[in-house]
């Protein structure tokens, strides 16, 4: 059960696809 590290990725991943549209 290890979905924090899942979780944060996830969110990683996002925040580097929201910059990217922002750019």
């Amino acid at each position: 059960m290890r979905m924090n590290s899942f979780r944060m990725r996830r969110i990683a991943i996002v925040l580097v696809l929201v910059l990217i549209t922002l750019n």
